[in-house]
């Protein structure tokens, strides 16, 4: 892993083109991707499908722990690393359990587990790595809310967002875990990195153009003057269900649920920042 995040950090145009095609290709490809993890659960069926996935998962979930428990007891600056793992598994359960209308949704995991790496060589900041990817994972669903599917009464995906923030928690614990890292010295809190005045400056834009009564966050068109949208569906009861969109009753995020609940998991890996840093 090491040498590979090397290879990534020694090549930044390269690896930034590839995150960058990487991101663009699972956005204007989304459907397809869709509609390839249904054929595979026609051809193997539904239920042969989800022990697949639960049994991969577990096995994922496993090993990271043999990892960290190894590591931990090498290094004793990682004392603290199990309570971001815990809190990534428990992340992730609950995600499958409350966010996902279908437990293919796994995948969402696993993509931006995949992205979360060359992000981190570039980056070379936990939580950092855990922010940008949070934020290339909402261009994705922003690609599809808004060009994909621009007339469907559906909402920005912050459900799927969170999903993808917890698969970039994945390999950030994963990396902690497996190459050379010490105590960041010194400790700076709180972060003021790229990736969190970014995040500040976006959310003080949106703050400042929904005051002013041009973002609207529910309901079919918005009221006149509205430029940005975040869900074309008027709000939802707790538990929603919609044989159209999956066989779950699950729970659909309302925009301020789902900002609040990003910012608040990037908050805590953010946290990592203040603690290790990669020993390149």
């Amino acid at each position: 892993m090491q040498s590979l995040l090397c290879w990534f950090r020694t090549h930044p145009w390269l690896t930034a083109f590839a995150v960058a095609a990487y991101t663009f290709t699972s956005a204007v490809n989304h459907d397809r991707i869709q509609d390839l993890v249904r054929q595979l659960q026609t051809l193997v069926g539904y239920g042969a499908l989800q022990r697949t996935w639960l049994v991969l998962g577990v096995t994922v979930l496993a090993a990271i722990s043999l990892l960290l428990i190894r590591r931990i007891r090498q290094n004793p600056d990682l004392q603290l690393l199990p309570i971001y793992w815990v809190g990534t598994a428990a992340g992730i359960i609950a995600a499958v359990h409350f966010f996902s209308v279908n437990n293919n949704e796994f995948i969402h995991f696993a993509q931006y587990a995949l992205l979360a790496c060359p992000v981190f060589a570039l980056s070379g900041r936990f939580g950092e790595t855990v922010a940008w990817t949070a934020w290339l994972g909402t261009f994705d669903e922003s690609w599809q809310y808004g060009m994909l599917h621009p007339g469907w009464g559906i909402p920005l995906d912050f459900n799927d967002i969170v999903m993808n923030i917890f698969g970039a928690g994945l390999m950030v614990t994963l990396l902690v875990a497996t190459i050379p890292v010490q105590k960041a010295s010194p400790p700076k809190w709180p972060p003021f990195g790229p990736a969190y005045r970014f995040t500040a400056a976006v959310l003080g834009m949106g703050t400042l153009l929904w005051l002013a009564g041009k973002v609207a966050l529910t309901g079919p068109t918005g009221p006149p003057g509205t430029w940005i949208l975040l869900s074309r569906l008027e709000p939802k009861p707790f538990w929603f269900f919609d044989a159209s969109w999956g066989p779950k009753t699950f729970h659909l995020l309302h925009p301020l649920e789902g900002m609040l609940l990003c910012v608040l998991v990037v908050c805590l890996y953010a946290t990592l920042d203040r603690r290790l840093r990669w020993a390149s």
